[in-house]
């Protein structure tokens, strides 16, 4: 029976001492939300209350979930006195990317096919996400976003490109193009927010003329990550242009997704030799000569003109000739600069993370999200990157005490974590002569935020391995080593500095994703998601932001990064307007 709105929400279950391959059958159905004063909702890890009923069937199965997850997110948003038509963003994660052929026409006909929200949507792996779900869905929406930009009629003002409406904008590309990819399904390519804030589908690299992923060859997935990964880029610039004449300089933070079976080095599966795969540096050096380059897109691409709309800059962006443009982007705030200890390791002034995942649409095997300012609100208001100051953490356990973590029950946690510790569990108990081995773990919380001050922005906050010892358990995962109740709220008062040093307050917070390297853990994450919400009531209290927690493969040392999206958008409008006047319409 699936969930009705006026019905009350499953009990979770309890269980006694469950090893952590436990997983709970039923899930609090209520997702994290955040809504803030100028109507922006997140609703964060909508999952289908309980399992399918026809497990048999994989595909089957995940729809079953996605209409459960359809029926909840229609609900929140009612409550809220919003419609899916309001959804500017939603990310989808599923076990299996096939999965996404049969949930499609449901998904079209819970958002529709004009102007909708703009997605990413990727595989993150069986058996991952709780409650061994198919399907986790977040969405973000403008609350009244979807009336403004539709007739009384029910059909849309402007179909592609819904420009004159500032509470929010539409890049729906639907025909073939030289410049930028036609939108596979129902989605749109970019949303703009207040005039401000953009944030752009997941990009792959596929050519926009033919609609074909850029190849280098079946056998040689390596470079055809590459070249995909750049054209991803050019993609991401290409639309960025269209949508405000906006660059990659403009971007807040960004994601970039590549294919777990290329980042991992193994032996081929018919011989002994070492497969060749792609090292974390050499997709961070292609990111980076990317943003300092626009993709090699120059503004004004994709209308074939200059740019003209903000400030009359003209053709190759206010220089006399294509290659003096060309020259001048390299120089711009995102150009390379590289570590005096370690020249293989490029910085950037745009927070990046790059992740491994199983699977990504049509086969790719790289995909590049970004959040945007608009060309205007960069001019109007400028952007800046700073350094969160870094901090260590250390912690000390017994062997026993670490089965013990990730067991507190707090009021109001929407997750039944699946463990119950007692002292006196016979699980827990040690044998006879058995001796308690300590372990340890010295980690480093740093991060930076890019931020539009008062504004929005984005930061990246990783916590780092510097050395352990897992006292002779090898079992033992990474995560549990860490310590939670110390790694979690020193990671979200990094969080609160990052929005104090970009002008805002703990409050404008909106969404944290948290991503877990499941090198590191070898769970679903249910102990981490029990944790983590602690923390977060904790140190947020009734202010506290929508959480996701995802689960990927990172570079060895990175147990956890955390995306934060900070944002007063109604303050952003305000400096817009006083920077424009009604021109900003």
């Amino acid at each position: 029976t699936a969930y009705k709105e006026e019905e009350s929400p499953p009990s979770s279950t309890r269980t006694s001492a469950m090893t952590t391959n436990y997983i709970p059958t039923k899930l609090n159905v209520l997702p994290h939300g955040k809504l803030t004063s100028g109507g922006l909702l997140h609703l964060s890890e909508i999952m289908s209350p309980k399992p399918a009923s026809n497990v048999s069937d994989e595909a089957s199965a995940a729809v079953e979930e996605a209409l459960h997850i359809f029926q909840i997110a229609r609900s929140a948003l009612h409550r809220a006195s919003m419609t899916p038509q309001d959804v500017i963003y939603v990310h989808l994660y599923l076990s299996k990317i096939a999965h996404f052929a049969l949930i499609n026409q449901h998904y079209r006909a819970f958002f529709g096919a004009e102007l909708p929200p703009s997605r990413s949507c990727v595989a993150i792996g069986e058996g991952v996400i709780p409650g061994n779900r198919r399907v986790l869905l977040d969405l973000c929406a403008q609350k009244s976003s979807g009336k403004a930009m539709r007739s009384n009629d029910g059909g849309t003002k402007q179909l592609l490109h819904s420009s004159g409406n500032l509470l929010r904008e539409v890049l729906h590309v639907q025909g073939i193009s030289y410049w930028a990819p036609v939108c596979v399904g129902p989605y749109s390519q970019a949303n703009t927010v207040r005039g401000g804030m953009t944030m752009l589908a997941g990009q792959i690299g596929l050519d926009p003329p033919t609609m074909a992923l850029v190849s280098r060859g079946e056998n040689n997935r390596v470079e055809s990550c590459k070249a995909q990964l750049r054209q991803a880029w050019r993609n991401a610039a290409a639309v960025l242009d269209a949508q405000s004449n906006a660059t990659l300089d403009h971007c807040l933070g960004a994601l970039v997704y590549v294919n777990s079976d290329v980042m991992m080095p193994s032996n081929d599966d018919n011989n002994d030799a070492p497969r060749q795969f792609l090292p974390w540096n050499e997709v961070e050096a292609i990111s980076a000569e990317a943003i300092a380059q626009n993709g090699g897109i120059l503004s004004g691409f994709a209308d074939g003109q200059g740019s003209s709309n903000d400030g009359g800059e003209g053709e190759f962006d206010g220089y006399e000739d294509e290659e003096t443009a060309m020259e001048m982007q390299k120089q711009r705030a995102a150009v390379v600069d590289m570590d005096d200890d370690d020249h293989s390791k490029p910085k950037f002034s745009i927070p990046i993370l790059t992740v491994a995942i199983p699977e990504m649409p049509m086969g790719a095997l790289s995909e590049v999200e970004l959040v945007c300012v608009t060309q205007k609100a960069f001019k109007g208001v400028g952007v800046a990157t700073v350094e969160l100051e870094s901090s260590k953490v250390s912690s000390s356990l017994s062997s026993r005490s670490l089965l013990q973590m990730g067991n507190a029950q707090i009021g109001g946690i929407a997750w039944d974590c699946g463990y119950n510790y007692c002292d006196d569990d016979d699980s827990m108990k040690m044998e006879s002569g058995e001796q308690e081995q300590p372990c340890y773990c010295n980690a480093e919380i740093n991060g930076s935020v890019r931020f539009a001050k008062g504004c929005c922005a984005v930061a990246w906050i990783k916590a780092l391995l510097l050395s352990h010892d897992n006292g002779g358990n090898d079992e033992q995962d990474m995560a549990g080593m860490m310590e939670l109740e110390l790694i979690f709220p020193e990671l979200l008062k990094k969080v609160k500095n990052a929005a104090h040093v970009a002008g805002m307050t703990p409050d404008d917070v909106l969404h944290i994703r948290l991503y877990y390297n499941m090198s590191h853990l070898n769970d679903d994450g249910v102990r981490l998601r029990s944790a983590f919400n602690a923390a977060i009531a904790s140190n947020f209290g009734k202010a506290a932001p929508a959480c996701s927690i995802i689960p990927v493969v990172m570079e060895s040392d990175v147990v956890f990064a955390a995306q934060c999206i900070v944002c007063n958008l109604v303050h952003m409008e305000s400096e817009m307007w006083a920077r424009y006047g009604r021109s900003s319409n």
